[in-house]
Order: structure tokens, then sequence, then C-alpha cells
């Protein structure tokens, strides 16, 4: 009796084992890896200050605050006008809206029954932020190997991008950026900037503010105010 016993309780043990071997390993949560470059820049606007940082990266220093989501699209604006006026390089341009592309998660959908386009439509903002970071380098840098090798061919695996008919790129507005790829996006822009911040052509702020500001006297405070909104910090 106490043999059969014994047996029965190795049996029940090892058939324990093998369920526990059985069950499907839990997914380990993804670290965010270490990148190249920092993960956040900081900026100035209506006296305070603010970071921006890629996807899944927290900015540790103190007396700032993440960019909030509503100012996603002033922050888009103000990179795109300033860089525009000469006074923030298209390097700098960069780093702001390629955070941003990794960030926004924003989009708008439909179905359009206008007699130009009838059918289901989506705009999601992370690809205008990627589209205008990208044409401000390759504006700059036309189809030079650090382009094509650090965006144009990243990009283009990740299916965020298709060959343009009239441009180097066109970006899928109507894609909503997977979570998935999310991480790979970040890697991909992250390694272009640390590439691209050898390229001086990149590098150059022709202008000032008021330099700016004063090559239309009749709009000079109004450009003042559109081109100061925010100011970028290089700590």
């Amino acid at each position: 009796m106490n043999a059969r016993r014994k047996n029965a309780a190795t049996t029940a043990t090892l058939l324990l084992v093998l369920a526990a071997w059985s069950l499907p390993n839990a997914p380990a949560a993804e670290q965010p890896q270490k990148l190249s470059v920092t993960p956040c820049v900081h900026l100035v606007g209506e006296g305070r200050k603010y970071s921006l940082s890629y996807f899944g990266y927290n900015c540790t220093h103190e007396g700032v605050v993440p960019l909030p989501e509503e100012l996603y699209d002033r922050m888009h604006s103000w990179a795109c006008n300033a860089s525009y006026a000469k006074i923030l390089s298209e390097f700098d341009r960069y780093k702001i809206l390629a955070r941003l592309s990794t960030l926004d998660n924003r989009g708008d959908k439909g179905f359009s029954r206008g007699p130009c386009s009838f059918g289901p439509w989506a705009d999601y903002r992370w690809s205008h932020h990627e589209a205008q970071a990208f044409y401000g380098i390759s504006d700059c840098l036309g189809s030079a190997p650090v382009v094509t090798e650090s965006l144009v061919k990243p990009l283009l695996s990740l299916g965020l991008a298709r060959k343009g008919r009239y441009s180097i790129l066109d970006f899928k507005e109507s894609t909503k950026l997977p979570a998935s790829k999310k991480p790979r996006l970040v890697r991909v822009l992250s390694r272009a900037e640390d590439n691209l911040s050898r390229e001086e052509r990149l590098l150059a702020v022709p202008l000032t503010l008021d330099e700016a500001a004063k090559q239309e006297p009749a709009y000079e405070a109004a450009r003042k105010k559109t081109f100061g909104e925010f100011q970028l910090l290089h700590d």
C-alpha cells in the first residue's frame, strides 16, 4: 500500500512539473536600448521648460516637464517655420520632428463621399512629423549616402515609407504606426541623428531671431512672436 501511495505521489509530482513546462512563457517587458544620442531635447516656451524624448525614454533632468500632446502641432509648426527663417538648423529641426513622430498617436479617419474621392480615408499625425523631418534633411543633402543609408533604406525596410514619384520618399499618412514598430523606428531615427550630427551643412544657423524678424519690417513684431514661440536649449 505504501509503495502504491509513493508511486502515485511521484506520478503527481511529475505531472505538475510537465504542466509547468508546457505553460507558455510570459513575454519579458522590452527594455529600451541605450541610444547613441541623448534621448531628450529641451525647449522653452511661454516661460516653461519642456522635454521632448523619443518614445520609450524619459527625461531625467530636473525642472522640465514632458511636452504635452496639445502642444505637438504648435511645436511642429514652430520647428518648420524657424528652420525656413534660418534661425533653427536643419539638424535641430530633425531632432524635434523625429521625436514627435515616435510619440504622436493622434489621427483622423472617416468616409469620403465627395465628387473627387469616394471611400474610407485616414490621416495620422506621426507621418506628418516624420515626413517633415526627412524632407528638411533631403532638401539640404539630397541623395547623399548618409541620407540613403541612414534613412531611406531603413524606412523602406520598415514599410513606413515608399519610393516617391517626385521625391525621394513618400510617407503613408493613412497608416497608423503599429506599436510593434515604434521601438524599431526609434532605433532608425536615433542612429540617423548620430550620423547626421557630423554633416556641417545641417548645423548652420545663419540668422538670429532679431535678424529674421527685421527682414520684413512691416511684419517685424508678428515674425518675432511667431519665430520666438519656442527656443531650443543646447544644454
